[in-house]
């Protein structure tokens, strides 16, 4: 049973990339085109790990998704995988402080950063690496959410 990853994205463009890439490494994706604001839409799901497109750093409102995605009972073991063009001021800001399984993956990034963190998060072995998509890259620059 191939793992279940949900990833949230307000760029159409990065969602298509993404979810094409996944698919071909025998992913079941999910995309979604906004923001993750509603944690029983992913419990719902019953993903292995979730992706969050994010702004330059964090807004209170996206720390509080994150703390209710980890208390709630069904996702508190999910791995999460935020990209953000604000990696080093999240890191610092201290917001994550005591948040467990979360991966920061700074943008902009090359599929093959994404697919690394991935593996990781899932504790799965990392494939070799693959020519077909040795050029794919996501970095287009700031992708805001």
């Amino acid at each position: 049973m191939p793992h279940r990853i949900a990833v949230f994205n307000h760029s159409a463009n990065i969602l298509l990339l993404i979810e094409s890439v996944l698919k071909q490494k025998g992913f079941e994706v999910f995309v979604f085109l906004e923001a993750l604001t509603d944690v029983s839409r992913v419990v719902e799901l019953n993903p292995d790990l979730v992706i969050i497109g994010h702004v330059t750093g964090f807004v209170d409102d996206e720390l509080d998704i994150i703390r209710q995605f980890r208390n709630n009972p069904t996702t508190e073991h999910v791995p999460i995988i935020v990209c953000t063009t604000g990696a080093a001021q999240v890191r610092n800001s201290g917001g994550l402080n005591g948040v467990s399984y979360i991966t920061i993956v700074p943008k902009p990034f090359n599929i093959h950063e994404l697919l690394d963190a991935i593996h990781l998060a899932l504790e799965i072995p990392s494939p070799t690496v693959d020519a077909s998509d040795a050029n794919t890259s996501l970095s287009e620059g700031p992708i805001i959410l």
